[in-house]
């Protein structure tokens, strides 16, 4: 831990938490040969995390050492050329001339050993960041703890900055299902977490894919949204085989898969309902294809 973390700026206080409502992992970034550039970030991933350690570098340091410039790629592959045997792939020759070297999913080049990521597991550095990234004015929520973790919200309450409204509403008319699971037991008073993972790469109404889950154990608006999430990658994976292959084609295989450029066009809504709120909001619709709903006096009846 850095003895003057509180003095390290915060590239994205707006994303303590991510688009989900969930807190997001703080990572600090270092860059330079002494590692003597620092800044945290909010980010699911390190590699995300990276993305925006790198813009904020560009916007603050556009002339950092770090950055590779393209006459200097050339100058690398030229280098390279000379010393394989004639014939050489022009591809080997570029993965040799690009050993040292870390390309973003932007296409920007930065020196692989001039940056350094630290996950911040201390509490006390921790809070402190929070605490600063809620301070901040461009932080968009009000009902956030500065304690990590500490959140609750009330049954039905959007977890998800921005309004959904409801959720009959919202799938009735904003999306179109193309997967879902999960079980509501309206025989238990666990609240019922549902999550709504949907492509926004039109205008709408969205793809999507639903999931709920009411265990009691390890429920949360976090694992209904990955099992959405899951469903949808899944979907997407089968029915746009071309499309993922313009992006391997255009940015290569590795930076598709490392940096989620297929899936980068999702974004979520959780919903947390009472099982009787939330098996009224999917009757009726697409959604009770894939959902469900568990009446036990019914089974009952069926029995004799």
């Amino acid at each position: 831990m850095p003895n003057n973390y509180d003095q390290i700026p915060i590239a994205n206080a707006s994303e303590a938490e991510n688009s989900y409502g969930q807190e997001t992992n703080l990572y600090l970034f270092s860059f330079g040969a002494y590692a003597d550039t620092k800044v945290y970030v909010w980010a699911d991933s390190a590699e995300k995390g990276l993305e925006e350690a790198v813009d904020w570098l560009r916007e603050k340091e556009p002339s950092h050492s770090i950055f590779v410039k393209e006459d200097e790629i050339r100058e690398l592959m030229d280098e390279v050329r000379e010393e394989l045997p004639p014939g050489t792939s022009e591809d080997e020759i570029q993965e040799q001339a690009l050993a040292d070297i870390t390309v973003m999913g932007d296409g920007t080049h930065i020196t692989s050993y001039e940056w350094f990521v630290d996950d911040v597991y201390d509490e006390s550095e921790y809070e402190d960041v929070l605490e600063r990234s809620l301070g901040q004015d461009d932080y968009p929520y009000t009902n956030a703890s500065t304690k990590k973790g500490n959140k609750k919200m009330a049954a039905g309450e959007q977890w998800k900055p921005g309004f959904h409204g409801d959720l009959k509403e919202f799938l009735e008319k904003a999306v179109f299902l193309r997967g879902g699971e999960g079980t509501i037991n309206l025989d238990d008073e666990d609240p019922v977490h549902i999550g709504i993972v949907f492509s926004v790469e039109s205008y709408g109404p969205h793809a999507a894919a639903i999931a709920v889950d009411q265990n009691r154990y390890h429920a949360s608006p976090d694992t209904s949204l990955q099992t959405a999430h899951e469903i949808l990658e899944d979907y997407w994976n089968q029915n746009y085989q071309e499309h993922y292959d313009e992006l391997v084609k255009d940015h290569g295989q590795k930076n598709v898969d490392d940096y989620g450029m297929f899936t980068e066009t999702f974004d979520g809504a959780t919903w947390t309902l009472t099982p009787q709120e939330a098996a009224a909001a999917i009757e009726g619709t697409e959604a009770a294809q894939y959902i469900d709903i568990y009446y036990p006096e019914e089974e009952e009846e069926d029995l004799y």
